[in-house]
């Protein structure tokens, strides 16, 4: 049975690595939904992860227009999902926003292990790439639910 969504948006810390990537993958795989980026502690007009943006070129998507930006009320109510990174953050976002609570999910909710998505930022390579296959495969498993 699909889920019907009209509009999702991707949450992490800072909207430079994960939530950007989430977002690009995601709407790469589920062109008829609507989907944005934030971060609970962002700057205003960050560009990506410069390790994320040729990461994601290398899997034709395009990550160079991309400016951080933060969860406001607003992105919320304008969302029918919110997929987040970390039961932490869920804890954090709903605890703000305790109306948006019921649309909050964890990105690695399908994954077997419903896996947390740790921050590659300023860590090795290999982090990233370990990261951006978890993000890639959470997407798949909701593109799965969404379509």
């Amino acid at each position: 049975m699909a889920l019907k969504f009209s509009s999702c948006l991707m949450v992490c810390e800072a909207n430079i690595c994960r939530s950007p990537l989430a977002q690009a993958i995601l709407a790469s795989l589920c062109p008829e939904l609507r989907v944005d980026s934030a971060g609970l502690s962002a700057r205003d007009k960050d560009p990506a992860d410069a390790i994320y943006v040729e990461m994601a070129r290398d899997a034709n998507l395009d990550l160079t227009r991309h400016q951080s930006k933060r969860v406001t009320r607003d992105l919320l109510n304008e969302s029918d999902l919110i997929l987040i990174m970390t039961p932490e953050q869920k804890g954090r976002l709903t605890q703000r926003y305790p109306e948006s609570s019921g649309r909050v999910m964890l990105l690695g909710h399908w994954m077997n292990d419903r896996t947390t998505i740790s921050d590659p930022h300023k860590k090795s390579r290999e982090a990233y790439q370990q990261v951006f296959d978890q993000i890639r495969a959470a997407c798949n498993g909701w593109a799965e639910k969404i379509r």
